[in-house]
Formats: C-alpha cells, sequence, structure tokens
C-alpha cells in the first residue's frame, strides 16, 4: 500500500469527485494541465489498484 498526500491550493468538498476528469484543473490560472491525476488513476487501476481522493 502507498499513500500520498499533497500541499496543494485545497478544493471544495464538492468538487471531489471531479479531480480525477482528464484535464480538471480547480484554478484554470495555475500551471499544468489537469492531466497528472487522471493519468496515475488509469496506471493504478490497470495493476488492479484503487486510488480515491479522500
Amino acid at each position: 500500500m502507498f499513500l500520498v498526500k499533497d500541499n496543494g491550493i485545497g478544493m471544495d468538498k464538492s468538487e471531489h469527485g471531479k479531480v480525477f476528469d482528464l484535464f480538471y484543473k480547480v484554478d484554470e490560472s495555475s500551471k499544468g494541465t489537469g492531466a497528472g491525476l487522471a493519468i496515475a488513476k488509469r496506471i493504478i487501476e490497470v495493476h488492479n489498484g484503487r486510488i480515491c481522493g479522500d
């Protein structure tokens, strides 16, 4: 089991379900493409793992 925690800007709980959507960004003006967590989720699921936002 791996546990990863970040120190990002945070987000409202109502947006938690969207965090793994491809190209989703909490703040459109922030750096990055919004693809990182979507890619990580797909890689983890291919290896029979699971990822959650809580």
